[in-house]
């Protein structure tokens, strides 16, 4: 009879598994005393879930789900989830669940995997004004106040008759908080943003310590700030606009949020800017306590992706607050760069994966330990797609 070997000891074993998405389901599959303790979610709340792929929109159609880069038995095919139960579009997805939207007043939580769903109600307005008022807006489905399984919060923010309104839905009391309120202007001008100058929130956002973010349309922030665990439930505590000093120079719009590290509470932004990929991180400005982005990492793409090269430069006369495009940036040295290889279209909660889009194809950059990059799907799939932002899903599938 072979010697018996503790559940702990197992346990430590199986928390130094490979990450990738096959260890787990290897393991699962020996005995039952096994498989009871890798489903465990108590175990599995040690461990970052692997990704599996990303889900993206397009409309009318109901959003698809594409895997990740890989092979068999990592590569989990996409007839092993569930069809999203209606034509809505993905907003966030976050710990094994993606949230979906018809509107501003209408969002479900969905596990692809078990088909489980949760409706939310509809979100707070301002008085006098109603959902359909709204003027773009963005969702972020992030984890309970308590941490279980079953717990979850959508934040909310969006911009209305020139005010910026967020509110946090938590599903353990069932309710939104209060909707939370400040004026925006239109950019670089005191005037309140009205009209054809109305920004607007883009999606997907990022939650980076205590704090949800949303990108303006003009490239400055829409930051939510949450209470700590045990400071109030979750609810929401503070809306602002925040305005980096830099950001005309750093994305041109091309950019997506992130954390900059797993599970940390710094600010990320990722810019594909010429044929290179910036990472950014938003720090205090020395002096009178604004804030910038301060330039991190650069990753060429000229030696990872087909046909990308670094363009060539030429002076140009800069311009404020007028006309902001994709096709020119300024970069550090104060000149303006070739258009963009790629568009980002999406980025891991944690940084460690960005998604850029082309014609030839969707691609999936891994950053660590040292820059990889595949490719998810060819062309004709891109052609026939019509989608800004990709939504990484992670989870465990055993």
């Amino acid at each position: 009879m072979a010697p018996f070997v503790p559940d702990d000891l197992l346990l430590q074993i199986f928390l130094r598994l490979p990450p990738q998405p096959s260890s787990l389901l290897r393991a699962s599959l020996v005995c039952k005393r096994w498989r009871g303790l890798v489903a465990d979610r108590r175990f599995l709340r040690h461990l970052r879930a692997p990704l599996l792929g990303v889900f993206l929109n397009n409309p009318p159609a109901r959003a698809s789900f594409l895997p990740a880069a890989g092979d068999p038995p990592d590569r989990v095919p996409a007839s092993r989830f569930l069809r999203p139960p209606l034509p809505w579009l993905v907003r966030s997805s976050r710990s094994g669940r993606v949230l979906l939207s018809g509107n501003a007043a209408r969002f479900l939580v969905w596990d692809p995997v078990t088909n489980a769903q949760r409706f939310v109600p509809a979100p707070p307005v301002p008085d006098g004004h109603g959902h359909r008022a709204v003027y773009g807006f963005g969702a972020v489905l992030l984890r309970g106040d308590d941490a279980t399984d079953t717990s979850f919060r959508v934040a909310v923010a969006f911009v209305q008759a020139g005010v910026a309104v967020a509110a946090v839905y938590s599903s353990d009391t069932g309710a939104w908080s209060g909707a939370y309120r400040v004026v925006v202007t239109a950019h670089a001008s005191g005037a309140p943003a009205t009209g054809s100058i109305i920004p607007w929130v883009e999606t997907p956002g990022a939650a980076a310590g205590d704090a949800v973010y949303w990108l303006l349309d003009d490239e400055r922030l829409l930051s939510l700030e949450l209470h700590d665990a045990g400071g109030g439930g979750g609810g929401p505590r503070a809306l602002a606009v925040v305005e980096p000093r830099n950001a005309w120079r750093v994305h041109g719009r091309n950019a997506k949020l992130m954390r900059t590290t797993p599970g940390g509470g710094e600010l990320g932004l990722a810019a594909v800017t010429g044929a290179a990929l910036r990472l950014w991180a938003l720090e205090e400005a020395a002096g009178d306590g604004g804030v910038s982005w301060t330039l991190r990492r650069t990753v060429l793409l000229d030696a990872l992706l087909p046909g990308a090269r670094m363009p060539r430069r030429r002076r140009c006369p800069v311009r404020f607050g007028g006309v902001r495009s994709l096709a020119v940036v300024l970069d550090d040295d104060g000149e303006w760069t070739a258009p963009p290889c790629a568009r980002i279209v999406g980025v891991d909660e944690d940084g460690g994966v960005v998604f850029l889009r082309r014609m030839d194809g969707l691609f999936m950059l891994g950053l660590q330990p040292a820059p990889r990059i595949k490719q998810i799907c060819e062309s004709y799939y891109i052609v026939h797609q019509k989608f800004d932002a990709v939504y990484p899903f992670t989870g465990f599938f055993l």
